[in-house]
Parts: structure tokens; C-alpha cells; sequence
């Protein structure tokens, strides 16, 4: 029994590896204030390997807004940088962009989001408490007190998880990452969803693996007090419907996109994801610092 035990430990050593070390989050007198060695550094933690997460730090003043970048099954924290321009944005929009290493062997790591994917679901990986350690981390080392959290595929269905059962998150985007789960805790975090329609690995209109997209929906839609029917919009191959909710939640398909990341690097529409996504979170933001 007790080697029954034992065996996600033990198996945990046998599948993971870290990634190529860089230089720690150094600590400073303020974190809060003007951050004078911008730059590329490591995070790491103890979950229940030693894992890490890549940290983008721009030479702005705190308070700062974290944006978490959940890569797809078999991707790696190393590769988001080569595959999204969030990191080249983070200056202009003053980000510190927090990419994360899934739980695998080497760089092909995944996430436990509730039923997918790999080793992180087959040995049940608390992958919710390594991001919120990681989210605690980055308050108090980095002064970052807002965490928008992206991700893909495997990232997106993690960012879903996440955002429902931990208070960190501020609000949600993913990319052919539905949520797994039947409820959610949360009805308090923005979300706003992409998905192709020519996706073969996460289907659309769902598999054997993966529920359609909009059954996936459903317990995001009932946790957040939303109106039965959205409104409807289409630009070029971008159709999106937004619900009227306790917190915005809009829903987008991108016509004759496949499984891969929706950014302008591919040749997304629209300028791709990551304007989409930092032009919707400005308008929340604003409107919330509208509010009285």
C-alpha cells in the first residue's frame, strides 16, 4: 500500500525534467517601483518537482499587470516568446508576461485541466496550486496585482481551471481550450474565448476526448448569471457572441482556422489574438476604473 502510495512520486521523477536555468527574480528594496534591470528571468518552484516559469519583466513602475501564458500540451514556457508578441508588447502595455512550464518530460510539458492532458492528468498534478504559488510569487517579488491568464489548447482548458477555482485570475482568454469541467466557482472573471472551425484536434462540434464547444460553455454561462441569448457580430472570419453577464464572456470562431495559436505570427485576422485580447482587456480595464 504504501509503494501504491508512493507511485505518482516516484513516477513524477521519472517524467520530468526542468528547463535550461536563467537568472532568478532578484530581490529588491521595492518591488513596486521603477524596475531597473528589465529583462528575461527564472521563477521557479517546488511542485512537486523543482518547475519553473519564464518571467518578462519591462522597466515600468508597480503596479503591475501579469499576463500569464499557458502553453498547449507538448509546448514549453521558452517557445511563447518565439510564438506570440505578447513579450514584445509587454513594454508598451507595461506587462510582465509569466510563462509557466507544464508538467513533462524536458520542454514537452502539459497541464492538468480536469481530464487532459498526459502525465500532469495521469499523476493528478495540482497544477492550480503551482500556478497560485506562482501568482504569489510574482506579488511579492514583482509588485504584479492584476493576472490576466491566456492559453492554447491544453493552456487554454488550464487558464479555464484555473480562473474557477482560485482567486488569482482577473479574467480569462483561450484559444481551443474549452473548460472540462461541469461547474465552476467563479462567476467574477472576465472571459473571452477563440476557437477555430477547422480544428481537428479540438474539434469544434467536440470528439471522443473533448465536449463541443458550446456544451462547454454551459457552466461558464450559468456561474456568471448570463442572459440566455448573446449578441451576435462578424468582422471578416472573426464571428463573436457576447453574453450579457455578471462579467463580460464573449465567444469567438474564427472561420477555417485550424489547432494552432491564433496570433498575428501565423497570420491570424483581425491582427490576431494578442490585439484582440489586450485591446478587450484595456476596454475592461477602463471601464472598471470608470466605475464608481
Amino acid at each position: 500500500m504504501r509503494t501504491l502510495a508512493l507511485l505518482p512520486a516516484l513516477l513524477a521523477g521519472c517524467f520530468f525534467a526542468d528547463l535550461p536555468r536563467k537568472p532568478a527574480v532578484p530581490v529588491v528594496d521595492d518591488p513596486c517601483a521603477m524596475w531597473e534591470a528589465p529583462g528575461t528571468y527564472d521563477m521557479r518552484v517546488n511542485h512537486p518537482e523543482i518547475r519553473t516559469a519564464r518571467v518578462h519583466v519591462p522597466a515600468t513602475a508597480g503596479p503591475r499587470t501579469g499576463l500569464v501564458f499557458l502553453h498547449g500540451a507538448t509546448g514549453s514556457a521558452d517557445r511563447t516568446a518565439e510564438m506570440t508578441t505578447f513579450v514584445e508588447q509587454m513594454q508598451e502595455h507595461g506587462l510582465v508576461v509569466i510563462s509557466p512550464q507544464g508538467f513533462g518530460a524536458g520542454d514537452q510539458g502539459g497541464w492538468n485541466a480536469g481530464n487532459c492532458c498526459g502525465t500532469a492528468d495521469l499523476l493528478q498534478i495540482d497544477d492550480v496550486a503551482f500556478l497560485d504559488t506562482i501568482a504569489e510569487r510574482a506579488f511579492e517579488k514583482l509588485c504584479v496585482e492584476d493576472f490576466v491568464v491566456v492559453g492554447h489548447s491544453n493552456g487554454g482548458m488550464m487558464a479555464h481551471r484555473w480562473a474557477c477555482e482560485s482567486p488569482w485570475p482577473s479574467a480569462v482568454v483561450s484559444s481551443a481550450g474549452p473548460y472540462l469541467q461541469s461547474h465552476c466557482e467563479r462567476g467574477d472573471v472576465p472571459r473571452l474565448l477563440w476557437h477555430g472551425t477547422a480544428d481537428e484536434v479540438v474539434p469544434l462540434e467536440g470528439s471522443r476526448l473533448f465536449p463541443p464547444a458550446s456544451e462547454a460553455l454551459e457552466p461558464l454561462l450559468a456561474t456568471n448569471d448570463c442572459a440566455a441569448a448573446g449578441d451576435e457580430m462578424t468582422w471578416g472570419e472573426l464571428t463573436c457572441t457576447t453574453w450579457q453577464c455578471a462579467a463580460p464572456l464573449t465567444s469567438c470562431t474564427v472561420d477555417g482556422w485550424p489547432h494552432k495559436w491564433p496570433g498575428a505570427r501565423q497570420g491570424a485576422p483581425e491582427g490576431g489574438l494578442e490585439v484582440h485580447a489586450l485591446d478587450w482587456w484595456s476596454s475592461l480595464a477602463y471601464t472598471r476604473s470608470d466605475t464608481p
